[in-house]
C-alpha cells in the first residue's frame, strides 16, 4: 500500500492546526506509517514537548479559507475540535521506539502512557504491553476530522 499520501496530507493539515503539539503529533503518525521511525520518533517527542507537561490539550482545526498571511489575522474557529492526549503522544512514542529496536525504551514509554489514560479508547495501550507492541499502530487525529479538512481543502 502507498502510504505517501500521509505525508501530503500532514503537509496539507500542519499550517492548519495552531497547536505546535497537534503539528508534530500528526506528522510523527505519518512519518510511523511509512515507517520513518527515526522522524516519527522526534516528531513525538516534540509533540510531548510542546504539550507541556499537560494531560490533554484541546485542538482546533481551522479552515484553510479562513487564514490569510496577514499577522493580525483573527482565525475564525470552524468548531472542528478533537483533544490530543499525553498517553497519546507516549504511546506512539513508545511504539515508534520499539519499531527502532528500543524495546526496554519504548516499554517505559508505554507504561506512562498506561498511567496517563483518561479514555475508554486508552484500553488499547495496556493491551499493547502485554504484546510488547508487536501488531499495534499509533494513534491518530480522528479520521472523520482528517477527512472533513482533506474535504474542504479541495473546495477552496
Amino acid at each position: 500500500m502507498h502510504m505517501e499520501p500521509c505525508v501530503r496530507v500532514c503537509d496539507l493539515l500542519s499550517p492548519y492546526l495552531i497547536i505546535p503539539a497537534s503539528r508534530h503529533f500528526q506528522c510523527g503518525v505519518s512519518n510511523f506509517l511509512l515507517q520513518r521511525y527515526d522522524p516519527a520518533l522526534l516528531n513525538f517527542e516534540d509533540a510531548y514537548l510542546y504539550l507541556r507537561g499537560n494531560e490533554a490539550m484541546s485542538v482546533l482545526i481551522h479552515s484553510p479559507h479562513q487564514l490569510n498571511s496577514s499577522p493580525n489575522s483573527n482565525y475564525d474557529q470552524i468548531g472542528l475540535k478533537f483533544k490530543l492526549f499525553s498517553a497519546e503522544i507516549l504511546f506512539n512514542k513508545g511504539l515508534t521506539q520499539i519499531n527502532l529496536g528500543y524495546e526496554e525504551e519504548g516499554m517505559v514509554d508505554m507504561k506512562e502512557a498506561s498511567r496517563l489514560k483518561v479514555m475508554d479508547e486508552h484500553g488499547v495501550i495496556d493491551e499493547a504491553m502485554q504484546d510488547r507492541g508487536q501488531g499495534y499502530t499509533v494513534f491518530s487525529i480522528v479520521r472523520d476530522t482528517l477527512s472533513w479538512f482533506v474535504f474542504v481543502w479541495h473546495l477552496n
